[in-house]
């Protein structure tokens, strides 16, 4: 057991009447949510969507879906939804799971973007 602090971030994903929303919120200084935020403003819009959906299914178990979304994914985007999902479990996370793997899963669309980093 250690007695480092470590950083820690709370982050949603909603829906909303207009489309959807993602936040991410931390107290403090927090250096890896920096870092974290950080490398997700550098991403274009296009491929942010992706990212998110990636973080999601590859970091928290607690996530809903729409069974229509889910049934009209391709057999090769189910599984690899499944595996992101499953990989906390037996320590099968990889060090590079957040790379882009060339599978995009959501069809979002970016409309704006408000980052404040560095708890400005």
């Amino acid at each position: 057991m250690s007695d480092e602090i470590l950083d820690y971030v709370s982050f949603n994903l909603l829906p909303t009447d207009s489309g959807g929303v993602a936040i991410f919120s931390w107290l403090g200084k927090q250096p890896a949510c920096n870092r974290l935020c950080d490398s997700l403003a550098r991403l274009a819009d296009e491929a942010l969507p992706h990212a998110l959906a990636r973080f999601s299914f590859e970091f928290f178990e607690n996530t809903c879906m729409s069974p229509t979304w889910w049934l009209g994914l391709p057999a090769k985007a189910k599984a690899a939804v499944t595996r992101r999902h499953l990989s906390g479990l037996k320590s099968l996370r990889r060090p590079d799971c957040l790379k882009d793997d060339g599978l995009a899963v959501v069809d979002w669309k970016v409309v704006s973007r408000k980052y404040v980093g560095d708890g400005a």
